[in-house]
């Protein structure tokens, strides 16, 4: 369950990145569609964030890379509207 979840979020993320637009309109198409699977899927993102230790750690390292590359994806997104800010951490 945490690895479709995770690979529709990255899939997503991916699409979206790869997509028409300014980075920018990327960005906001991206949080809007993340909202979109937020909304339909909470209890998934519930377990995500409270349960994912319970796993053998070669799943949880498989769930975490997920989540890494869709952070990835986010972090270039908002580089590329603000190059200045990948020396700034937040």
């Amino acid at each position: 369950m945490l690895h479709s979840h995770c690979s529709l979020l990255l899939a997503t993320a991916t699409d979206t990145a790869n997509g028409e637009g300014s980075a920018e309109q990327k960005l906001r198409k991206l949080l809007e569609l993340f909202m979109d699977i937020y909304v339909t899927s909470r209890d998934k993102h519930v377990v995500l964030l409270n349960d994912l230790h319970w796993l053998p750690e070669d799943q949880q390292i498989e769930i975490r890379d997920l989540e890494r590359r869709v952070v990835r994806i986010f972090r270039d997104l908002i580089t590329d509207i603000r190059p200045n800010s990948q020396n700034q951490h937040v």
